[in-house]
């Protein structure tokens, strides 16, 4: 998934940190009222690229909505 990457497959995930810093920004400016075009144009701006199967080389509506609900993404604060 998109802002985290797999060293191996026998250990857990790994953050990637631009990415994830793109996913924070991308929910708040969300939260904000701005749209899934705008975040999509903003992360393909910043030179970012979804981990596509299908070999998508930037970011559209479909993939920044598939990432800001996707349910991967919710966690709690402490």
């Amino acid at each position: 998934p998109f802002g985290y990457e797999r060293v191996a497959s026998d250990r857990p995930w790994r953050v990637v940190d631009a990415e994830a810093e793109a996913v924070r920004w991308g929910f708040e400016q969300y939260a904000m009222g701005v749209g899934y075009l705008a975040i999509a144009s903003e992360w393909n701006h910043r030179g970012l690229r979804p981990h596509s199967k299908r070999g998508l080389q930037s970011f559209g509506v479909s993939s920044v909505q598939r990432i800001l609900e996707s349910r991967l993404y919710c966690f709690q604060q402490r």
